[in-house]
């Protein structure tokens, strides 16, 4: 029921502008998954089924986003999922093995789904090697914090985020290098850092 943009359909429709219901899922799914977990945590068979039922969540949201194709949102959500259980007390051992399938798994789709899976492959290649693909945004982003320098253009002079589709996302630190300078991207990057240190 989506709006197909780029082979997707992983928008909806908003009059005014698009939403992806994926972006409300992320947080609910930490929080429901935290507090299936957290739940009976005294009764260990208890939880083992509190495990099985996350999963069981976790599955059903990987199926409709590998449909859309979605896969860095399943990856992102798996490795959401991986995180919590693991600082839920979980083996490591059995995560390990769960890791292993699903990496397994995300491998077989894209081997035998090449047609709907095939720009993951050509992404990693690129990335790999930028001459045997398509670098054009790479260049423009490069280009981009080149002219920006240590100061920047000024807000709003930048042309990255008019030459380059869905810039806002994708090369976000880009657009902010060129408007207000690698200094200001710098501290950004160090922010982050800092709040990773602090998590």
């Amino acid at each position: 029921i989506g709006v197909e943009v780029k082979g997707a359909k992983r928008w909806l429709s908003l009059y005014y502008f698009r939403l992806q219901p994926v972006e409300l899922i992320k947080p609910f799914f930490v929080l429901v998954t935290a507090k299936i977990l957290s739940s009976n945590l005294r009764e260990r068979k208890s939880t083992n089924y509190n495990y099985i039922f996350s999963f069981l969540i976790l599955t059903t949201l990987i199926i409709l986003l590998i449909n859309q194709p979605d896969l860095g949102q399943s990856i992102l959500l798996i490795s959401t999922w991986i995180a919590i259980v693991f600082i839920s007390g979980f083996s490591l051992i059995y995560l390990s093995g769960i890791l292993l399938g699903m990496v397994t798994l995300v491998t077989s789709l894209i081997i035998i789904f090449p047609q709907k899976f095939g720009y993951i492959t050509q992404r990693l290649i690129t990335f790999i090697d930028p001459s045997k693909g398509d670098s054009f945004q790479t260049e423009k982003a490069l280009e981009a914090i080149r002219q920006g320098g240590l100061k920047g253009l000024g807000m709003g002079e930048g042309i990255l985020k008019d030459s380059v589709p869905e810039a806002h996302t994708d090369y976000i630190i880009a657009v902010v290098a060129e408007e207000f300078g690698s200094l200001l991207s710098t501290f950004i990057v160090f922010i982050f850092i800092y709040i990773s240190y602090k998590i």
